[in-house]
């Protein structure tokens, strides 16, 4: 099983009751500062690189129960980068290493 590891601790914790696969659970808020936003954006970009790095590696049984596929993988990239990019310059995300990585593979595509 591949949900596991440093980066989806704690944010994988709910998956089972909120059937939540994608983002960090309760990732993205109203009432989050700048910070905060930056902070959960930047483990919502790792958490969705580690999946799609891993996607060969994830169990069959979670692959079918949270409908991960690579496609859905891409597409939850592009949502990430296009409505939840926190008020940033270009210059300034591209200094997330996540962020650039993404940015990457959709420029492949």
């Amino acid at each position: 099983m591949v949900f596991g590891g440093d980066i989806s601790k704690g944010s994988m914790l709910f998956m089972n009751d909120f059937n939540e696969a994608f983002l960090p659970f309760n990732s993205f808020r109203w009432d989050l500062t700048e910070e905060g936003h930056v902070f959960w954006f930047t483990k919502a970009l790792e958490w969705i690189m580690y999946l799609y790095t891993n996607y060969d590696n994830i169990d069959d049984e979670d692959v079918e129960k949270y409908d991960i596929s690579i496609e859905a993988i891409f597409s939850n990239m592009e949502d990430l980068i296009e409505n939840y990019s926190p008020k940033l310059t270009e210059e300034e995300l591209m200094k997330i290493k996540a962020y650039s990585e993404i940015k990457s593979i959709i420029s492949q595509c």
